[in-house]
């Protein structure tokens, strides 16, 4: 489990990627598109702005990252918008950058010699050793204990 601010923004993100499948299904059982359905030039690179300030935020803070309604507003625009945008950009939500983001700090800490998991847990932001270790599992495909101990074996 995350400490704060970070349980709301995985529960923002989360009601706000439902929050889009409502609002497109909606719209494609209607069968209603305006427009050309290509953003323009400038629009791309206001989204492409946005995405980037979002994940600067984000890596600035990651052992607690800020909400989800908090990032929106410091980056002037709807935590639906923010989400969205950054999904569609990204390839995955703001909550899933955020855990890959951990699990690779924690991997390069690894691979430099960090052996106390529960220090290493407590300083990425997580409440529990236990949930480091599954969280890490999702994103590395091996408990972190493993990992380290490849790291150990592996010459510089």
């Amino acid at each position: 489990m995350l400490r704060g601010a970070s349980t709301r923004l995985v529960l923002e993100d989360v009601v706000a990627e439902l929050a889009d499948e409502a609002v497109g299904a909606a719209y494609r059982t209607r069968g209603t598109r305006t427009g050309s359905g290509v953003p323009s030039a400038a629009a791309r690179r206001r989204r492409r702005d946005l995405v980037e300030a979002a994940k600067l935020a984000v890596n600035g803070r990651y052992e607690s990252p800020p909400s989800l309604g908090e990032l929106a507003r410091s980056l002037g625009c709807s935590p639906f918008h923010l989400s969205r945008t950054f999904h569609r950009s990204v390839g995955v939500s703001l909550r899933r950058y955020a855990g890959r983001l951990r699990a690779r700090l924690a991997a390069g800490r690894l691979a430099a010699g960090a052996r106390d998991l529960t220090d290493l847990a407590l300083d990425l932001g997580y409440a529990h050793h236990s949930h480091f270790a599954n969280a890490f599992r999702q994103d590395a495909d091996c408990l972190p204990r493993v990992f380290a101990s490849c790291m150990a074996q592996t010459p510089p």
